[in-house]
């Protein structure tokens, strides 16, 4: 009777995108020590998580709406009422200390052209990747092939990495070369995760003609031909960082250290066949990442 409880509340946490918002919270967290120096108020991370609750609730109850069965999908449509009620107190949240604690209005007002295009494309993609209408034969993002994973890894490196400059007010931080870096190489880890995660719904991708990577080159090729040279990719970056910012070996061996554990997951992937499994250890490759990082900028200092 313990255990069956402890996996009803563990549902409830997945389900209900807890562990979304704590991954993103992770991230931009690390965005700040890495880039900032500091870590991020309570006002800032509410946002960042509640943003990540509402989007992905949002999200899934378009999906479950025209899904198969799934243990998700039976979530939502079990709970519909109450996440539109959540959803309706999230969206009063989020404006809240988006205007009046961030004063996030007047910030996005005086940037430039250019990093307003920025933020307005995430928000686009995110808003297309499940879109409520459908005008056939348009499909939206999700349906398109590695353009589902590319927007995946685009919203998460904004809301990640862009947002906790902006609500800082430190967006001159897009001009220098180090945070180039750091910018491609967080998109390429959530890509990386984003590609992963697709090896779970692989029949079910057929059956709704969703044309992921896995499901076009099947899971071996993908991780062979695609996963494989993005990690050697990822590497290649860090030890770019590394020679450009006078970085010891230290700094490379511990940012290495996601590389192995992706290493080692993607040998494990085919025996992942539980939906809590392939969240848990694939998605939460972020928890990973996020105290390696913190710890190098903790213990050696600014990167830059």
């Amino acid at each position: 009777m313990q255990l069956k409880r402890r996996h009803h509340w563990m549902n409830i946490f997945l389900w209900s995108n807890h562990f979304y918002g704590f991954c993103a919270m992770a991230l931009a967290c690390e965005t700040s020590f890495t880039l900032l120096h500091h870590s991020l108020s309570l006002a800032q991370l509410s946002f960042i998580y509640f943003g990540t609750l509402f989007y992905y609730t949002y999200a899934y109850i378009i999906a479950s709406q025209k899904s198969m069965s799934s243990a998700r999908s039976a979530f939502y449509q079990k709970n519909k009422n109450y996440l539109n009620i959540r959803q309706f107190f999230l969206a009063a949240v989020i404006l809240y200390l988006a205007f009046f604690e961030l004063k996030m209005g007047a910030i996005i007002l005086a940037l430039t052209g250019t990093q307003q295009f920025i933020l307005c494309s995430a928000l686009a993609v995110s808003l297309l990747y499940y879109s409520p209408i459908k005008i056939n034969p348009i499909k939206d993002l999700r349906h398109w092939g590695i353009l589902k994973s590319l927007s995946i890894a685009w919203v998460w490196v904004i809301v990640t990495l862009i947002i906790p400059l902006l609500m800082n007010s430190s967006m001159e931080q897009l001009g220098k070369i180090f945070f180039i870096f750091y910018f491609i190489h967080i998109f390429i880890f959530i890509l990386i995760l984003a590609l992963l995660f697709d090896t779970k719904d692989v029949e079910k991708d057929r059956l709704q003609s969703t044309k992921t990577i896995a499901l076009t080159l099947g899971v071996k090729k993908m991780i062979q031909q695609i996963i494989y040279p993005l990690l050697a990719f990822y590497f290649f970056v860090i030890v770019l960082m590394a020679n450009n910012f006078s970085q010891s070996f230290v700094f490379v061996f511990i940012s290495s250290i996601p590389i192995v554990y992706l290493i080692i997951l993607c040998q494990r992937i085919p025996k992942l066949h539980d939906v809590q499994q392939n969240i848990f250890f694939i998605d939460g490759a972020i928890f990973l990442k996020t105290m390696l990082g913190i710890a190098l900028t903790y213990f050696y200092g600014s990167h830059t």
